[in-house]
């Protein structure tokens, strides 16, 4: 009799704990905590670190195993809890995936774990960062391969699994049923937009150049550049400028750097098809450059001479103000004050994405002959 209710107490335990655990958050012990995002300055930069973008649905959340990761200097392990949500794609903005295709999300920080210090029961984490994902929802997603690290993959209780993605925050965005997005971190201004205006945005920062300025069709740049492009723009025309003198840090076919290339300009007048534009004394200039990593800035103008020399010791700097154009940049340049025949240089330096540990810088310039509005 005696064991029979024994196994009867043990049976009801483990049912209470069973659906405590099903009934979660609600009736377990809770932790709150704010999971720290990702530092990206823009919008853009989050788009480009993304491995692959889409609009899809929830399908399932399920508990995953606790992430472990050994306690430095203790022989102690830290315990996360992980949920895997099943998407199914509905929409590809960037990434090698098909529509209809389902993808593994993985969530760390939030969920149920039983491995937590002073708590004998179960206790459920919440990321108020990132929370729980529910049946049906739709997202946009910046997603990227989770990393982990070779030392830490031993000591996680299933093989780590190929193929899973986790979110680059803040690119967590809820589709909701008027069409606009909640974002769960509103770093970049989306919250509340609508899903078409996040689709321009995903759209701007995927492209390699930008294809307009407000409304002014830019032309496309030679292929395979080494350089960012650079166009001027004058009330409704654009034009891309010449090359001049740049030096070039690259990166060879096995990821090492550096490969560094010069190159000179040509003196002006001997400068074949050299880019011009007309302008007048107080016409507004904007100069679009194809980065949005520029780090100097330089405008001068000087009269044009027939003289085979780039500079004449007459160059006079322009004042620019800049303004993020999507994935480049615009400087708005001070009006020249002069009519006549002029020769814009333009020189920018721009990072080498390498080691951030190790800055380098690459430069370029280019130019533009102005003439004055017939």
């Amino acid at each position: 009799m005696k064991r029979k209710l024994f196994w009867a107490v043990v049976a009801l335990l483990v049912l209470t704990v069973t659906v405590l655990i099903a009934a979660w958050p609600r009736y377990l012990p809770v932790i709150r905590m704010h999971g720290e995002p990702d530092h990206l300055e823009s919008f853009e930069e989050m788009v480009n670190r993304a491995e692959l973008i889409v609009l899809a649905e929830i399908k399932s959340v399920k508990q995953g195993p606790d992430y472990v990761s050994p306690i430095i200097g203790t022989s102690s392990f830290a315990h996360y809890p992980t949920q895997r949500i099943t998407l199914e794609v509905v929409k590809i903005y960037k990434g090698e995936v098909a529509q209809g295709q389902s993808v593994t999300l993985y969530q760390e920080g939030v969920g149920v774990t039983w491995s937590i210090q002073d708590h004998p029961w179960p206790v459920f984490w919440i990321n108020e960062n990132d929370p729980i994902y529910e049946r049906g929802e739709r997202y946009i997603l910046m997603l990227w391969t989770v990393p982990i690290s070779e030392e830490v993959k031993p000591y996680q209780p299933e093989p780590w699994q190929e193929g899973m993605f986790s979110v680059i925050y803040p690119g967590r965005m809820r589709l909701n049923a008027d069409g606009t997005v909640t974002s769960m971190l509103d770093s970049f201004g989306t919250n509340g937009k609508t899903l078409e205006e996040i689709e321009e945005k995903i759209t701007a920062a995927t492209a390699t150049y930008p294809a307009s300025y407000n409304g002014v069709t830019l032309p496309a740049p030679a292929q395979g550049a080494k350089l960012p492009p650079a166009w001027l723009v004058v009330g409704n025309i654009a034009v891309l400028g010449s090359g001049g003198s740049y030096e070039v840090t690259m990166i060879d076919d096995k990821g090492q750097c550096c490969l560094t290339e010069h190159g000179d300009a040509a003196p002006p007048p001997l400068y074949p098809d050299l880019a011009t534009a007309s302008l007048a004394a107080d016409g507004r200039v904007v100069i679009i450059i194809g980065s949005r990593s520029i780090k100097e800035f330089h405008a001068t103008v000087r009269p044009w001479t027939d003289e085979p020399a780039l500079y004449s010791g007459a160059e006079r700097e322009l004042k620019a103000e800049a303004e993020p154009a999507g994935n480049a940049t615009a400087f708005v340049l001070e009006p020249t004050g002069e009519a006549g025949d002029l020769l814009l240089l333009v020189s920018i330096t721009f990072p080498v994405e390498f080691d951030p540990n190790y800055p380098m810088d690459n430069s370029a310039s280019y130019l533009w002959r102005l003439n004055p509005v017939k």
